[in-house]
């Protein structure tokens, strides 16, 4: 099982990213090398232009740990879990920049809380580092990085969760829900210039 996700994983990230045109530039399904003590399955999330993915592999039930697999040296980095929710401590990577840098979520002991989704930055010169959350919330998950290190998801406020923006100098921005009555939640899923999210309706 974890062959075939990893394999599957990154071929479809690299003919998303390069095309699949029968003139164009050849490619070859490669497997991605298992975290020690994987038990199950691997799962590629995002590919960068220096070949390496960002994924995780499940390591004990249920516990999932983000890695890094650099395709050049066929090298895997354990990125490491959030500290605490020993049950339910699975830390998942979504997003790898052209530097090497992954972005994601992971389950961690928050006050007055038995565990908490928070949005994170690894880079190899910092380790991970927990972004936190907007005033008022407990949640929230990086789902897209760029090469400035700027980090688009969700955060959740007092009520609804809303796309948010971190940047490494002024923190978490809140970007706003779309409105209505019930309130209509945000996400934003990519970034580079510009962040690409979309709107989720609740129900009254």
């Amino acid at each position: 099982m974890r062959k075939f996700n990893a394999i599957a994983g990154l071929l479809s990230l690299a003919c998303a990213a390069f095309g699949a045109q029968g003139d164009g530039p050849r490619y070859r399904v490669r497997q991605v090398t298992p975290l020690p003590g994987g038990d199950e399955f691997s799962r590629v999330k995002d590919l960068n232009n220096a070949g390496q993915v960002c994924g995780q592999d499940n390591v004990l039930a249920n516990d999932y740990d983000p890695f890094r697999w650099d395709s050049r040296t066929d090298e895997i980095i354990n990125l490491t879990d959030l500290p605490g929710c020993v049950e339910h401590g699975s830390t998942l990577a979504f997003a790898i920049n052209d530097l090497g840098d992954v972005t994601g979520y992971g389950f961690t002991d928050v006050p007055g809380e038995l565990c908490a989704a928070r949005a994170w930055l690894w880079t190899p010169e910092t380790g991970m580092q927990v972004l936190g959350t907007l005033p008022g919330g407990e949640t929230s998950a990086g789902y897209g990085i760029n090469n400035r290190n700027q980090i688009a998801g969700l955060a959740f406020g007092p009520t609804y969760a809303q796309a948010m923006l971190w940047d490494p100098d002024a923190g978490m921005v809140g970007l706003g829900d779309m409105g209505g009555e019930p309130p209509t939640s945000s996400i934003a899923e990519g970034i580079n210039d510009v962040l690409v999210g979309k709107p989720v309706k609740h129900e009254a």
